[in-house]
């Protein structure tokens, strides 16, 4: 039984990454949506953004993609060994909740790291630009209007 939970934890570990990849989906966020990049969301085609102001911001998500990737890559790794905790006759209350810290303790560096970013790539909208994405919000503040590191949203 061990050697079946191990083998089909490796095959995860070697297959999500690439069927994400395959499906043109990144943490989460479907690739292709409005204009200019296209991890910016829809909102992005009514910003006006100059070329100059994507390629900053697309350095800016490569910077980001790079600091985080390992992060990310031991969160996947994290998440498979939780699951098989789970899947054993007697989980074990001490390895579950250990392990779920230790995912917690990564989650939070890369929101840490999220929130950095945002904010470094808000300075490099125009004062029009930025009322642009508040105002866009319809008239009540959203999250969602502001994923763009991913799916990362420092407000939940």
């Amino acid at each position: 039984m061990k050697t079946i939970s191990a083998l089909l934890s490796v095959m995860a570990l070697l297959t999500l990454p690439t069927l994400a990849q395959a499906q043109g989906w990144e943490m989460g966020i479907p690739h292709g949506m409005g204009y200019g990049p296209s991890w910016m969301g829809e909102y992005a085609s009514g910003l006006s953004l100059s070329n100059e102001q994507i390629q900053k911001l697309e350095a800016l998500h490569e910077r980001f993609l790079k600091e985080t990737a390992s992060m990310r890559n031991d969160l996947v790794v994290k998440e498979v060994e939780l699951r098989t905790l789970w899947l054993r006759m007697n989980p074990e209350e001490g390895k579950i909740l250990a392990k779920e810290k230790e995912m917690n303790a990564l989650r939070a560096q890369i929101q840490e790291k999220g929130t950095k970013y945002l904010l470094e790539g808000w300075k490099i909208f125009t004062p029009e630009q930025q009322v642009k994405v508040i105002t866009s919000m319809n008239g009540g503040f959203s999250h969602h209007k502001m994923e763009w590191m991913d799916g990362y949203s420092p407000w939940g």
